[in-house]
């Protein structure tokens, strides 16, 4: 995996720790699940939330660093990918 996603991924393990911490500190009793549900649901908004960042400032990326091979024409998915160090060759389409 990328810096970016790896640095996601801390920020989203934090999170559920502090959350799973702070139901403890109140008494709560926690349940199997709660962690991963914690941690799928915030890694889940913080790339949406990178996402969304990439997007809104994507004149300002350099976008010299995501033309393709053949010169096409650079699309947002594109970006996306290329910021996540996600290629064609490693995405699976499931039907």
């Amino acid at each position: 995996m990328n810096k970016a996603i790896l640095s996601l991924e801390a920020q989203a393990e934090e999170h559920a720790e502090d959350y799973v911490c702070g139901l403890r500190a109140n008494g709560v009793q926690v349940l199997p699940g709660y962690y991963e549900q914690a941690f799928r649901k915030k890694f889940a908004e913080l790339i949406v939330q990178e996402c969304a960042e990439i997007v809104d400032n994507i004149d300002s990326v350099r976008t010299e660093s995501f033309h393709r091979a053949d010169g096409s024409k650079i699309v947002v998915g594109d970006v996306l990918k290329k910021y996540f160090g996600i290629s064609h060759e490693s995405t699976t389409v499931v039907t």
